[in-house]
């Protein structure tokens, strides 16, 4: 290791001023947006969720939003975030209603309490006995869970036994997809299963 790699060297000094300056900067950016003047956010068309559970604050949380938005999603929920960029969500961040929870129970308890059937994505490497999302019907009444950057969904299948998983099935040499890129693939096979005839039901409140 360098010298100026060490922990107390002058190179993570800088790349530690680096991330709060950053986070800070997230911050600012995510008050300033939310105190916006805007209408309150209407439900998606769908009855779809998206679960976001501990993500990193600072740019696919936003990108998720834009992307549920546009599927025409009911809802966003946010485990363990309270603060994001919303500079990758657009005019997204005010259309669609977010909701914020401190715990995956808490959020799957308020899910299953709506009728909501739990699908998780994750990769193969995490979820060995998952089924391939591209060859599963998905639930009508379905919430997509998609977990941390790094570290993946903050529990097991142990933890919550009535909850589906699924892997994203690839054909190149990349290990796996970037958690924003996941979330819109697998929002995107959700309305081409039941998109049109889910739009146009009366919708469950």
């Amino acid at each position: 290791m360098k010298k100026d790699e060490r922990p107390g060297g002058l190179g993570g000094w800088v790349r530690r001023l680096e991330r709060r300056l950053a986070d800070a900067s997230i911050r600012w950016r995510h008050g300033h947006a939310m105190k916006r003047p805007h209408a309150p956010a209407a439900p998606g068309v769908h009855p779809l969720v998206m679960v976001c559970d501990h993500l990193h604050p600072r740019e696919n949380i936003g990108r998720i939003i834009r992307a549920a938005e546009s599927f025409g999603a009911r809802e966003v929920h946010l485990i363990g975030t309270t603060v994001f960029d919303p500079a990758t969500a657009t005019t997204a961040l005010h259309r669609i209603p977010l909701r914020y929870y401190s715990s995956v129970d808490a959020c799957f308890t308020a899910l299953r309490r709506e009728g909501y059937e739990i699908v998780v994505i994750e990769t193969p490497d995490e979820a060995e006995d998952a089924s391939v999302l591209q060859r599963v019907s998905l639930p009508e009444r379905c919430a997509l869970v998609v977990g941390n950057e790094k570290r993946g969904v903050s529990f097991t299948p142990a933890d919550h036994a009535d909850t589906r998983w699924v892997s994203i099935e690839r054909y190149g040499a990349t290990e796996c997809l970037d958690v924003g890129s996941a979330a819109a693939i697998a929002l995107y096979e959700w309305t081409r299963q039941w998109g049109g005839a889910a739009a146009r039901a009366p919708r469950a409140r």
